[in-house]
């Protein structure tokens, strides 16, 4: 905007001024960034008070250019649980007979679909402007209004910020849009950015040595197809081998090969061993109410144990260690049997599968009685 732009309305809810006075050429709403608490200041609004800009939230100006007139309407960040209230007790009104801009910084269900329900959607903004700029989403998105098919443009960050799978899609720049009495245009001028790498390492029961020879190949192909210095971003998911824990993947020694070459991010946050991933499906599964508090700690109980029981004798264990008579529960746990004992079984099994041996029957008891098979 020019440095000739002068104010000729400032509307608000309550308010209606006519300064007729030029204001400085950047109009801006605050995002959720900038946002303070009441005791704190707002750095937007320090750099409104040097002169540099002109801030709105929930108001409207009329503005004259170089002969043309057009209306801006903006509303800064707000609380999500309070956007949609918000917008709507301000409820803006478009000037009439020129062409009018309304900037609001928010969440909305088409930008976001993943969102739950309970956020602003495109319906829900006001008819009768000729074009929405939104903020807040990083990723540049062009939609229209469902209602009146307005353009909606989605800017996004000139930088990559969030480091995510979209942001490595998608390029960055700014929108130069003409509004005017003619024909308008508009047209996004991409910016060059630093690249940025985002890959999923998905493994199944994987060794850490291999998992950081993996890191370490990848990095080195970025940074190979990169002429800068790369963002290069990693997620790690799935389960590492039974004897190996997610702390013992340091990634310490890799970031500092690599701190003169790329701009890491590791993330293994969703990685675990194979021991953890049963323990988090009991936890999960007892959650959703899919098992019982008994059946959880006989599971937990029977892992421990770690050799097969009687089901019944089992609860029995349980029970007594629930009520902390260990000394009746002691006497049932069976012992570990050692390899001497699983030895001698398996050569008696084999004798008798081979007729060296007879299967013994209980004296005074016929072999048709159920307990015997």
């Amino acid at each position: 905007m020019g440095k000739e732009a002068k104010l000729l309305i400032s509307k608000t809810k309550d308010t209606e001024n006519k300064p007729n006075q030029k204001i400085p050429p950047i109009i801006s709403i605050y995002g959720t960034h900038e946002r303070r608490y009441s005791e704190s200041i707002n750095p937007v609004h320090l750099l409104e008070k040097a002169g540099l800009l002109y801030n709105l939230h929930a108001e409207s100006i009329l503005l004259e250019l170089k002969g043309d007139q057009i209306g801006i309407h903006g509303l800064s960040g707000v609380p999500e649980n309070y956007a949609k209230q918000t917008l709507t007790a301000w409820m803006p009104k478009p000037f009439k007979d020129i062409p009018n801009i309304l900037m609001i910084h928010q969440n909305f269900k088409e930008l976001i679909p993943e969102l739950d329900s309970g956020y602003m959607e495109l319906s829900d903004l006001p008819k009768g402007f000729d074009m929405f700029l939104l903020g807040h989403v990083h990723w540049n998105m062009e939609l229209q209004h469902p209602l009146t098919n307005a353009p909606v443009l989605v800017p996004g960050s000139t930088i990559k910020t969030q480091l995510t799978a979209k942001e490595s899609e998608r390029k960055k720049g700014i929108y130069i849009i003409n509004i005017g009495r003619q024909k308008g245009s508009i047209k996004f001028i991409p910016l060059e950015t630093r690249p940025l790498y985002y890959h999923k390492i998905k493994v199944e029961k994987e060794t850490t040595s291999n998992i950081l020879k993996n890191i370490s190949k990848q990095i080195n192909k970025d940074i190979k197809d990169s002429k800068t210095t790369p963002l290069i971003r990693i997620k790690i998911e799935g389960s590492l081998h039974e004897k190996h824990s997610p702390v013992d993947i340091n990634l310490k020694k890799i970031l500092d090969e690599y701190k003169d070459k790329a701009i890491l991010s590791i993330d293994k946050s969703k990685l675990q061993s194979s021991s953890l991933t049963k323990r988090s499906d009991l936890l999960l599964n007892l959650k959703d109410n899919k098992i019982s508090i008994e059946e959880f700690g006989l599971k937990i109980l029977q892992e421990n144990l770690k050799t097969p029981i009687d089901p019944k004798k089992l609860e029995t264990i349980f029970n007594l260690l629930a009520e902390q008579n260990i000394k009746d529960a002691e006497p049932l746990i069976p012992k570990k049997q050692s390899q001497k004992d699983i030895d001698t079984k398996k050569e008696r099994k084999q004798s008798i599968l081979e007729g060296q041996e007879s299967m013994p029957v209980a004296k005074g008891k016929k072999l048709t009685t159920l307990e015997h098979f």
